[in-house]
């Protein structure tokens, strides 16, 4: 299921198989560290969609070579998500590409959902279920999808103390962007969790 080696592919296959013809000819775009961006890569080569990925000049460079490897163009830019962003507006306003977010839609969200039905199969009695957060699309996904099939089931996110933007946006009642100070696990190095999630 994890072709990219990520549960990225589940929600940007999602997204871009839900697209109307029209969309599909415009081609898409999406900004990411690499995950997302291998994603998106991969999928559009599997619907035959011209695809082109914004990655932060930082960015693993394996990631940006799978990220070519499986088809979009990859376009180097900024320092940080909010860098590769603002490109993104961009390049749909000039070239009128549809934008394939990494977390905040609910195409992209249903599609990390998948995982959920997934351990419901496999652990229909499971009491707890702990999920890593980075911009929060996983977890509402997987919250979704596991608490439509069994509500008493608790689902508990996590974060590292370094990159902790969806806990401190709970703590305080309203979304807010914090400052990371890094961590391993760059999927998960989001400072603004999504609007939806």
């Amino acid at each position: 299921m994890q072709r990219t080696g990520s549960f990225k592919i589940r929600g940007a296959f999602n997204k871009l198989s839900s697209l109307t013809d029209a969309e599909k000819r415009k081609g898409v775009v999406a900004c990411s560290a690499g995950n997302h961006a291998q994603g998106v890569s991969l999928s559009c080569a599997m619907l035959g969609i011209d695809g082109k990925v914004v990655m932060p000049k930082g960015a693993p460079k394996s990631k940006v070579a799978a990220t070519c490897d499986y088809s979009a163009e990859v376009v180097l830019h900024g320092d940080n998500f909010n860098d590769t962003i603002a490109k993104v507006s961009e390049i749909v306003e000039m070239e009128g590409r549809i934008f394939i977010p990494p977390y905040d839609d609910p195409k992209v969200i249903a599609g990390q959902g998948t995982i959920g039905l997934e351990i419901m199969e496999d652990l229909y009695d499971v009491d707890n279920v702990i999920v890593p957060i980075g911009g929060g699309g996983l977890i509402a996904g997987i919250a979704v999808a596991i608490k439509s099939i069994n509500p008493t089931i608790r689902v508990i996110g996590v974060q590292s103390e370094n990159v902790h933007g969806m806990a401190a946006s709970f703590h305080s009642g309203e979304i807010t962007t914090h400052r990371t100070t890094g961590t391993l696990a760059d999927g998960c190095d989001v400072s603004r969790p999504g609007n939806l999630t």
